[in-house]
């Protein structure tokens, strides 16, 4: 199943083998901008120009919870590989990690000068990676403190993802690269 978002405030999971439409989350209130799947598949993520982070059943389309602590359009979510934690990035310059069970905050990352526009859990540590115009910073999330920084972008960075093994991390930019890193 693939996931999209869109600016007319849904998220849709399709079929896409057939193009079906399977399930439309209808429950935000401006563009959707960000989803993700659970590791086990058992839930979805959205994020939303409306400051929220919501958590549906995919099931039923139901939410479940709603992380609203925000002061700013949230952009990006991703769930930790033990789904045991949830961050979303936002236009106020942070990262945010939240515990989705009780939604309170664990950590606010700050450092980047400008919007973060990409997240990234590391697939087998407890470090996560974040993006902005500024470049990519490295984190512990647990300390809130970076742990490196790369730079050599000349534009806006606007992804980042780790190789499965964690051991190499690439970043996209609007510099039209693709630059991969060795975050060791």
């Amino acid at each position: 199943l693939i996931a999209t978002t869109s600016n007319d405030h849904t998220c849709i999971i399709w079929n896409p083998h057939t193009s079906e439409k399977i399930t439309t989350f209808a429950g935000h209130t401006d563009w959707v901008t960000g989803v993700a799947w659970h590791p086990t598949g058992d839930l979805i993520a959205t994020t939303s120009n409306d400051r929220t982070c919501i958590i549906w059943n995919p099931r039923n389309a139901e939410p479940i919870t709603t992380l609203a602590d925000r002061t700013s359009r949230v952009n990006t979510v991703t769930w930790h590989p033990s789904g045991d934690l949830i961050a979303t990035t936002s236009e106020d310059d942070t990262c945010t990690i939240w515990d989705p069970n009780t939604t309170e905050r664990v950590a606010t990352l700050t450092g980047h000068t400008d919007w973060v526009t990409g997240v990234a859990w590391h697939p087998t540590s407890d470090l996560i990676a974040t993006t902005s115009k500024d470049g990519c910073i490295i984190w512990n999330p647990r300390t809130g403190k970076p742990i490196t920084a790369f730079t050599g972008h000349t534009g806006w960075v606007t992804g980042v993802v780790w190789q499965p093994t964690g051991n190499l991390i690439a970043t996209t930019s609007n510099d039209h690269t693709c630059i991969i890193w060795n975050p060791h």
